[in-house]
């Protein structure tokens, strides 16, 4: 299953009224990889940016002693409905992306509108922020939509960029390179399914796949499924480092969170421990929780051992 890229508008805006998206070398290496997503706000931005540069350039143009001088014929020009044209652009775009659409409400309708055009009172270049709390809460709302999908915001904003950081089932990348250092699908290819079905000992391909994640040591952890058995794999470079079936670390982690008295806490921390590298999020926000449910944890947070 391709990944999910969420894109801000300097990562793909373009002035030019020959295609709709910008960075299209960068789109283009990502297309075998990932499908794009582009929030409402940011497509009606670039719409916004098109249509200045073109009242721009059609204003020059106008005003050109060569244009005066020669009676030059621009009717054509004149005639032509730019709206229309920057939604053909869209429409006939080459790289195919799905609008997250903008959260609704007629007061939140008013103040995006006045944002992208600058209205006061919103500075003339700048919007304070109010496009990018749009865009912020529009993504995440729309997130449940991408279950079990692996999922990218791009964008060099710093303070969007701030926010995304803080959410577990997002990661924030501005290059190729940083993408491909937190992508799974890199590991993806014949010689991966290729130890993965000699280590478990069985075929295995992208369909038996369910999930990835990264560890606490930065190593790969992959979820996949085989018949009735769940098994996650620890990686390391490529190469394979443990494994363990996906009942096991549940039975371990139950273990821990309804644990009745002290004796039986520290038995299921001993037991827990040495299977940290394959917690996932969900299993260490599980934890977090039962440390404030149950006394018994809460009492002996901060022994050694534990």
């Amino acid at each position: 299953m391709k990944d999910i890229i969420i894109f801000d508008t300097n990562a793909i805006k373009n002035q030019g009224l020959n295609n709709f998206l910008g960075g299209r070398e960068v789109l283009r290496q990502l297309e075998p990889d990932a499908d794009f997503l582009i929030p409402e706000l940011v497509v009606e931005e670039i719409k916004t940016q098109k249509k200045r540069e073109f009242v721009k350039t059609k204003k020059q143009l106008f005003s050109n002693q060569l244009i005066t001088a020669f009676s030059i014929d621009l009717s054509s020009i004149e005639a032509i409905d730019i709206e229309s044209h920057i939604e053909q652009l869209k429409e006939t775009e080459e790289f195919n992306f799905e609008i997250i659409p903008c959260v609704q409400g007629e007061l939140v309708d008013q103040f995006r509108h006045m944002a992208i055009g600058n209205q006061a009172p919103f500075n003339k270049d700048s919007d304070k922020g109010f496009k990018d709390a749009c865009i912020y809460v529009s993504i995440l709302n729309f997130i449940p939509e991408l279950s079990d999908r692996s999922i990218f915001f791009w964008g060099s904003d710093g303070r969007l960029k701030d926010a995304f950081e803080g959410h577990d089932s997002i990661s924030v990348i501005n290059s190729l390179e940083l993408y491909h250092q937190k992508s799974s699908r890199f590991l993806m290819d014949d010689y991966f399914y290729g130890l993965l079905s000699d280590e478990l000992n069985s075929p295995i391909d992208e369909s038996n796949i369910s999930g990835t994640w990264k560890n606490k040591d930065d190593n790969w952890v992959v979820k996949i499924s085989i018949a009735e058995s769940v098994f996650l794999v620890e990686v390391d470079s490529r190469e394979i480092v443990s494994k363990i079936q996906e009942a096991e670390l549940e039975s371990k982690i139950s273990d821990l969170v309804y644990s009745g008295g002290f004796s039986t806490t520290h038995s299921a921390v001993s037991e827990l421990q040495p299977l940290i590298p394959f917690l996932s999020s969900e299993d260490i926000q599980r934890i977090n929780t039962a440390v404030e449910d149950n006394n018994q944890i809460r009492w002996i947070a901060d022994d050694d051992d534990v």
